[in-house]
């Protein structure tokens, strides 16, 4: 009678839920269908870009090393001063230089750049291109590797998102306020990236046009065109003087005719093609993009050529090529990382495409529910499947790769690790090398480095003393040894690649 009973009250229960509870819950769920949709691919981003963020990548490689001393020792005006100023207050923030402070800022910046492809993708199109544009850029291989990176790039295409979202808001609702935050920000981006140097004479057809054939829109925003051009000059003003005392600056840029066409030729390449076997940059030379986004993304470019009367896709195509200025004027082979600020034009150009497909689609067939079923579950599909390709392709195709270890320096990040974990009271040496700036940048406690021609004057403390050595530098383990004896040698074995990763020399001083 007792389970009876229970078995009848779970059914009252039942039948009050689906009669009072789940229409209120299917009524919500309906009414907030893309905020939950988003809610959810926003989530996803912040997980992907922040879990392991301390070991994924498995180490630091040498510009990054380079990056981090210059924001810590020789912090001054540059185009990338913006970025150096946030890694240094979350290293403050988060006490040190480890890995997961250091990567902090780009990893927000990734998440940024997200939920900004979103508010941009409603702000000019629809919710289904800036949830498909948002979901794409939250999964895709390419933000994930440079959002995890410590790349001053990282930071282009939060700005180019909020321009053109305050732009768009600006001329939409003409409030000084808007203009003035577009002028902020334009003034922020002269010190974030030479791109944002260049963009005015990218754009300066459109203005001659608008001042040629649309005088009087001009004039309805001269009050608040005033405002903006006010705070832009104030904010490149500094930047304009440090250059005239600096001139070197502005021609170290210019890479030459040849290898301005050479690196226009190789960015287009990037996407679709191939890119340069930089280990640290991509999974070996593979392409960008996956075959689902990459032909998305050339579908939406050819769409947005089509409509280029619009303003809204004039500034999408041409807010591609400026993002791509920086990859252009390179003089290294990082075309990835220079690209960077292309992300949210990638992006939403593949949304434009597959929302295309599926509006025709369901023009072709208004009133067949299976056709409109079939083109769901091919579009989820194609959607999961690239997503689930992106992130096995990152967290285990690239992680493994035994290049990347190489690459990332994790010889030496382990030695600096080792050497941190270490009591106070104990003095700590490192072997100089080419890679020395690696334990540079990472050190959180006072560390000496030693060479063959500081090695005649050096001395022990009195307590104990520890000494790392790649296995590169492994011989000069015995001229230590030679000159300070009775110690004891050991090994650190990396958990990844089984291989001894540096050696360990520890001895008492006299």
């Amino acid at each position: 009678m007792g389970i009876y009973k229970i078995k009848t009250k779970l059914k009252i229960i039942w039948i009050k839920f689906k009669i009072g509870l789940w229409p209120v819950i299917l009524a919500f769920l309906k009414s907030y269908k893309h905020e939950l949709t988003f809610s959810a691919i926003l989530l996803a981003s912040i997980f992907i870009r922040f879990i392991d963020l301390n070991s994924v990548p498995p180490g630091l490689y040498n510009d990054e090393a380079v990056l981090i001393l210059q924001s810590i020792d020789r912090f001054k005006i540059g185009p990338d001063m913006l970025f150096r100023a946030g890694v240094l207050g979350f290293s403050h923030l988060f006490g040190g230089n480890h890995l997961m402070a250091l990567r902090f800022f780009s990893a927000i910046l990734g998440v940024l750049t997200v939920f900004l492809i979103y508010l941009l993708g409603r702000l000019w199109f629809n919710q289904r291109i800036a949830l498909v544009a948002s979901f794409l850029a939250a999964f895709s291989f390419w933000p994930i590797l440079v959002s995890r990176s410590i790349v001053h790039a990282n930071i282009i295409p939060v700005l180019f998102l909020l321009m053109m979202i305050f732009g768009s808001l600006a001329f939409r609702e003409k409030r000084k306020s808007y203009f003035a935050v577009l002028g902020v920000l334009v003034g922020l981006g002269f010190y974030s990236s030479l791109v944002f140097w260049l963009i005015p004479v990218l754009f300066l057809p459109i203005f001659i046009y608008a001042f040629y054939k649309k005088p009087k829109i001009l004039k309805k925003y001269e009050k608040e065109i005033f405002v903006f051009e006010i705070l832009v000059m104030s904010f490149m003003l500094p930047g304009v003087i440090y250059l005239i005392w600096h001139p070197e600056i502005a021609f170290s840029f210019w890479p030459g005719p040849i290898n301005l066409a050479k690196n226009v030729f190789k960015s287009l390449l990037l996407f679709n093609i191939e890119t340069p076997a930089i280990w640290h940059t991509n999974l070996k030379d593979e392409p960008l993009l996956d075959p689902f986004v990459g032909i998305s993304f050339l579908s939406g470019f050819i769409i947005a050529l089509k409509y280029f009367h619009s303003t809204k896709y004039q500034f999408l195509i041409l807010g591609f090529f400026a993002s791509l200025m920086p990859a252009a004027f390179s003089h290294n082979y990082l075309y990835v990382f220079k690209a960077v600020g292309a992300i949210p034009f990638v992006f939403i150009f593949s949304g434009l495409a597959i929302d295309w497909t599926l509006a025709s689609w369901a023009k072709i067939f208004p009133f067949n529910k299976l056709a409109k079923a079939l083109a769901a579950i091919v579009f989820a599909g194609l959607m999961t499947t690239t997503a689930i390709f992106n992130i096995e392709k990152y967290f285990w195709a690239w992680r493994g790769s035994p290049e990347v270890y190489q690459v990332f320096n994790e010889d030496l990040v382990a030695a600096t690790q080792f050497l941190n974990g270490l009591p106070n009271e104990s003095s700590k040496y490192y072997w100089q090398n080419d890679r020395s700036n690696i334990i540079k940048a990472l050190e959180t406690k006072e560390m000496k480095e030693v060479s063959l021609n500081s090695l005649p004057e050096l001395k022990l403390s009195s307590n104990k003393n520890t000494f790392v050595f790649s296995e590169a530098d492994k011989p000069y383990l015995a001229k230590i040894q030679e000159k300070f004896p009775g110690g004891d040698v050991g090994w650190y074995v990396s958990p990844y690649s089984k291989r001894v990763l540096f050696n360990i020399y520890t001895v008492k001083g006299s």
